[in-house]
């Protein structure tokens, strides 16, 4: 059986929503959806938070189901990649595959955590899997101003096929792009030491929507979570 850990990364100084890893979100704080979710998803070897931030430490100390590793501080800065945090713990454990949680998507469902895992395992090629979601957003709509102040449409090397530009066409007509989203990764701690990265190669694609794409990424966003704790609003 596959040894999987659990990684999850908080790391202090979030700038655009401050202390967003431990600001209270329906009674607890934000990394707690994370790690109360990923404590009922089964065949789990470890759950790892890693941080450098005394906050969190202070919320996961006493929890005997998650362990704590403590990320040096030239590795917690606001241009630090999440593959810094990422090689550390793997240089400090040992695992097959890892999951890896944000605690800025708090309503992911377990389900859909166990169903990607099922289908990443199932297919031994991929290096990694990744959440993504449908753009709404579309790349052919985009437009870049140049020094002369004019407008330009973004060339995006999408294949079109049609005499109408994309900036002028419905979107249901445009090739279908998506976005990644911070919900959920699953990688092969092999093909991270081989390749470098977090990904690797060869991605599974795991398509989402709703609850289980939605992250916190803006004050905005927290306002949300709130909304639909309350059943006021529903994330589609």
């Amino acid at each position: 059986m596959n040894k999987v850990d659990i990684f999850i990364g908080a790391r202090a100084g979030s700038q655009r929503v401050k202390n967003k890893n431990t600001r209270i979100l329906g009674g607890k704080p934000l990394i707690s959806h994370t790690i109360d979710t990923a404590k009922k998803i089964k065949n789990i070897q470890n759950i790892i938070v890693s941080s450098n931030d005394e906050s969190v430490k202070d919320i996961v100390k006493s929890d005997s189901d998650v362990t704590f590793i403590e990320r040096p501080n030239e590795i917690s800065t606001s241009v630090s990649q999440d593959i810094e945090y990422i090689n550390h713990i793997i240089s400090l454990t040992q695992q097959d595959l890892f999951i890896k949680l944000a605690p800025t998507s708090p309503f992911r469902t377990v389900d859909f955590i166990e169903s990607s895992l099922k289908r990443f395992l199932d297919d031994k090629s991929y290096d990694s899997a990744r959440a993504v979601k449908l753009c709404t957003e579309h790349p052919g709509k985009m437009w870049q101003i140049d020094e002369d102040d004019t407008l330009h449409e973004l060339k995006t090397g999408l294949s079109y096929d049609s005499k109408t530009s994309m900036n002028a066409a419905q979107y249901q007509d445009l090739p279908k792009v998506y976005v990644q989203t911070s919900s959920l990764e699953i990688a092969r701690t092999e093909s991270v030491i081989k390749y470098g990265t977090r990904e690797g190669k060869k991605i599974l694609p795991i398509v989402c929507n709703g609850q289980n794409a939605f992250a916190i990424d803006y004050e905005l966003d927290f306002f949300i979570a709130k909304e639909f704790l309350k059943n006021n609003i529903k994330l589609s």
